[in-house]
């Protein structure tokens, strides 16, 4: 696969390898698999990758957001339903064997969990499930089948935020803006590529493409931090980042620095310092008459 096909094959960080490498392999696989991480870290993108990287990428892809239905409509939409005059097979036979992916996979009512596993098996449809919160304590706590998770642990991907991967922003950012209609006149000055890299992005990578998107629409020329979404400048300002807060705060540490010298070197030494500003010995009691041969 080659980086320019999907946001999470850029980057060179082990996040990005790790993602790269669980898609390769899975997409040669049949077996269930679970996507964990916040949300906007492209568990979506990441399940289509999966199912286009299989034998069976002419398929459909299908999405369920588990979150959004009661457990019988869950089970209608999954399953079928047996009264004939309804006429509805269910998604997972009509996938031929393709891909359904079930997202927020922690909202499926137990007694769905049971019939997904033992609808498993070899030449079903591919089931790809993903949640945000931890789903092996999840199982623990007894809310989550343990037989049916046993189906996916082994093949379980825990997706790191994209404040993990800031190595990998800077070709994120210019993925985005080229994967944009206007990208390849796009221009970032220095200072905005640096605050990009600079902010958390608490939304992830639907945080980051939003921001991109938006800039490119709205700014014509050079982009600069002053076209930044506010939260982003005002972080990256805060953050020191800027030269002539780096220039003070450099001078800060330098007069901290000298002050801890002179109180460990007075601490050891005795007082060295006097009014004057004097050095050594004949500065300590500068009232001291010296002694001689006369009077």
């Amino acid at each position: 696969m080659k980086q320019r096909n999907c946001w999470s094959l850029v980057g060179s960080s082990p996040a990005a390898e790790l993602i790269r490498n669980f898609v390769r392999v899975n997409s040669r696989l049949s077996a269930p698999v679970l996507l964990s991480g916040e949300a906007g870290v492209g568990k979506d993108r990441i399940a289509r990758l999966i199912h286009q990287g299989s034998l069976l990428r002419a398929q459909p892809f299908q999405v369920v957001d588990c979150s959004e239905l009661f457990s019988d409509e869950l089970g209608v939409e999954l399953f079928g339903c047996s009264d004939p005059s309804l006429k509805k097979p269910g998604i997972l036979r009509e996938l031929r064997g393709g891909t359904c992916y079930l997202a927020r996979c922690e909202e499926i009512a137990p007694s769905i969990q049971v019939r997904l596993r033992e609808y498993i098996e070899p030449g079903c449809s591919r089931l790809v499930f993903s949640s945000s919160i931890d789903m092996a304590s999840f199982m623990r706590a007894g809310l989550f089948d343990r037989k049916l998770f046993d189906t996916f642990s082994g093949s379980l991907l825990a997706i790191g935020s994209l404040r993990k991967r800031q190595e990998d922003l800077g070709p994120l950012v210019d993925y985005y803006a080229t994967a944009a209609p206007r990208g390849a006149a796009a221009l970032f000055s220095p200072d905005a590529l640096e605050a990009l890299g600079s902010y958390p992005w608490p939304g992830n990578h639907r945080e980051l493409e939003g921001e991109v998107n938006r800039l490119l629409k709205s700014v014509r020329g050079e982009i600069g931090v002053d076209h930044l979404s506010p939260r982003i400048a005002n972080f990256w300002l805060g953050g020191r980042q800027d030269p002539a807060v780096m220039r003070v705060s450099r001078q800060l540490e330098e007069c901290i620095e000298e002050s801890r010298v002179l109180t460990r070197l007075d601490s050891v030494f005795g007082n060295l310092l006097l009014a004057e500003n004097k050095w050594g010995d004949g500065a300590v009691n500068p009232g001291a008459e010296v002694a001689g041969d006369g009077s």
